[in-house]
């Protein structure tokens, strides 16, 4: 039995049965050209992004949109980005993809006519399917544009300055809930949701840190780790290894293991690569030690 305010297990099973029984798995979205074979991304899932300020989580989540769409043609990808112009966001892939190093397509300086051409002729294969929001930078203008454009992917760059309207004051964590409940809304609609988040500083004797962040580090709200299908958190790699070495810890996989990643970030070119996966895939984040880390969400600070 179905009706407008609830689904029998009856009802469900045998379109359930059917797609269990033929092999037919969900509809992902490809984003491993660069080794990220393991980052799940697709209908019905929000995928929560972290990390300290100026690591790269834009220029990765942006990376990781554009090979979405070269990998599958029929999506199409709505981008939220409340700090970066639109051009700004396609000069940083425009260099990934074409080599050409990101001061230089920054400044418009003489450039290799030929990798410039490669570059746009990748972004041309994109253009019609990728969109960005004007502002203002609310939710429900997100949605409407969502009606006009038709995506299958959003990204929101970042989950706390896009709130719902109306909610936008000084208890920021009732602000993020509310927004996290909003974009549950897109997921339960079949859409895929990308949030990026800003993290929250620990203290330690020397003040404020990022150091040993963890899933109680997502900025203002619990809801924000609750509300997510997988959780990463962008840091850099232990003390001694290369410039550029990164680790996206994978902190929360609803639906599956959770695996970390080594990473080398080319600042250059605005470009990450995944390197190995890194074991333990939990950092030892055992349930007892998730659960304290929840029980004391009170962290503060800035993005």
């Amino acid at each position: 039995m179905m009706n407008a305010n609830f689904k029998t297990a009856a009802a469900l099973m045998p379109a359930w049965k059917q797609k269990l029984e033929a092999g037919i798995p969900p509809t992902l979205y490809p984003v491993g050209l660069g080794g990220f074979t393991h980052v799940r991304i697709g209908p019905g899932l929000l995928t929560l992004v972290s990390g300290p300020p100026g690591l790269g989580k834009t220029a990765l989540v942006n990376q990781w949109v554009v090979d979405a769409l070269r990998a599958s043609p029929e999506l199409r990808a709505l981008v939220v980005n409340v700090e970066s112009a639109p051009e700004m966001l396609l000069d940083r892939q425009l260099s990934r993809l074409s080599g050409i190093n990101a001061s230089l397509i920054r400044d418009r300086a003489t450039l290799d006519p030929e990798r410039l051409q490669f570059g746009f002729d990748v972004l041309d294969t994109v253009a019609e399917r990728l969109a960005f929001v004007n502002s203002p930078y609310t939710l429900e203008h997100v949605a409407a544009v969502v009606d006009d454009f038709h995506p299958g992917l959003i990204v929101i760059d970042y989950t706390q300055r896009v709130p719902p309207s109306g909610t936008a004051g000084p208890d920021l964590r009732q602000t993020v809930t509310a927004t996290m409940q909003y974009l549950r809304r897109f997921t339960d609609e079949g859409l895929a949701v990308i949030a990026v988040a800003a993290l929250a500083r620990g203290k330690d004797k020397s003040g404020s840190t990022y150091s040993g962040a963890g899933l109680a580090s997502f900025r203002e709200s619990s809801e924000l780790e609750y509300g997510a299908d997988d959780a990463y958190l962008l840091m850099p790699a232990e003390t001694g290894a290369e410039f550029g070495a990164m680790k996206l810890h994978h902190l929360k996989a609803r639906h599956g293991e959770q695996v970390n990643l080594l990473l080398q970030f080319d600042g250059a070119h605005q470009s990450f690569g995944a390197v190995d996966v890194a074991e333990p895939a939990n950092d030892g984040l055992t349930p007892d030690v998730i659960a304290e880390l929840w029980a004391g969400n009170d962290l503060g600070g800035d993005a």
